[in-house]
């Protein structure tokens, strides 16, 4: 039998969905100490005051509730609350089929411009190519050099060229995930995205055309996110998941116009490896802060964050007549 530890009230601070459930994090009252629990273990067994549910069924961040730690140091719910009579089921995990996944997602193939004029050729046998275009073509071929060639023979045979190189540079950032960190006690999508978030922050503060690349390791081989999409995601499509990593983006980066002209593109390569190209434009707006107080600026080097006072002679050289977004502490930084 287990024996009782102690009882001890604690506030959820977060209720984080992933793909095999519900996590609530938690602090605990008594002695500040952080700790998680499944949501399931709480709400399948007792029923919980109306006012600390929402709508849906789930915790409330914020809500406080009792708890009782066992000596194997289990957490459950106290006693005190109304036990259920036939406990609920563990819910199933979100997935996400294959057909959703790779719905509406490019081609990606390394095709070297003897593939496109071989491509041409063929489309011109079969009668698909108009006889001004035939001519405009064989100038082209001409006269023009290779990257000139390469970009006509992509457009006419609408091939979205993607170039991933070898290696990053000023313009080009790759990240091997969108959902592993380097810290993996930090499960939660808010978190794992910041990686991703920094990287375009940068670019923007930067004042540059920029590319990350997800999925795609250091040396520019295709890694894929197919994996993880399937496995840990907690969505049952590709484009819900987009839309939860724009939303955490709009929420990190406080810029509506910015983040709305953002462009993500879905590859795939023949042999079913999925990766993702996030584009920024050049931005000229105001200055992009990430969670209202982190400035990111990006050089040859790669990204880097300034801190006082970088940070300080970045923003007065930089902000001009343009809005800083966000931030009370900005303000703070010029008294």
């Amino acid at each position: 039998m287990e024996v009782l530890k102690r009882r001890f009230k604690a506030k959820v601070t977060e209720n984080i969905e992933q793909a095999n459930g519900r996590i609530l994090r938690y602090l605990d009252m008594n002695n500040g100490a952080e700790g998680t629990v499944p949501e399931w273990c709480i709400t399948s067994f007792v029923i919980l005051p109306k006012e600390l549910m929402d709508s849906e069924g789930h915790v409330l961040e914020g809500a406080v509730i009792d708890f009782r730690e066992m000596g194997n140091g289990k957490v459950y719910p106290s006693t005190s609350y109304e036990r259920r009579k036939i406990p609920l089921q563990k819910p199933l995990p979100k997935r996400m089929s294959k057909e959703s996944l790779y719905e509406d997602v490019l081609l990606y193939q390394e095709n070297t411009l003897d593939d496109l004029w071989a491509m041409f050729a063929d489309k011109s046998s079969k009668g698909e190519i108009a006889k001004e275009t035939l001519l405009h073509a064989f100038e082209i071929k001409g006269v023009a050099k290779a990257k000139e060639q390469y970009d006509f023979l992509c457009s006419l045979l609408n091939i979205d060229f993607v170039e991933l190189g070898m290696q990053e540079s000023c313009s080009r950032e790759f990240k091997s995930s969108f959902l592993h960190s380097a810290n993996p006690q930090r499960t939660e999508r808010s978190y794992l995205y910041q990686q991703i978030f920094r990287e375009i922050a940068a670019f923007a503060n930067s004042h540059k055309e920029g590319n990350v690349f997800v999925g795609i390791a250091n040396d520019g081989s295709i890694r894929g996110v197919e994996k993880e999409l399937l496995d840990e995601a907690p969505f049952t499509n590709r484009a819900d998941f987009q839309k939860d990593f724009c939303n955490q983006m709009s929420q990190s980066i406080g810029n509506y116009s910015f983040v709305s002209s953002i462009e993500i593109r879905w590859y795939k390569t023949p042999e079913d490896k999925l990766f993702c190209r996030i584009s920024i434009p050049k931005w000229n707006g105001g200055i992009i802060l990430l969670n209202g107080c982190e400035l990111y600026v990006r050089d040859d080097a790669g990204k880097k964050q300034l801190k006082d006072n970088d940070l300080i002679e970045y923003i007065l050289s930089h902000s001009g007549n343009k809005p800083i977004q966000s931030f009370n502490e900005t303000v703070a930084l010029g008294k």
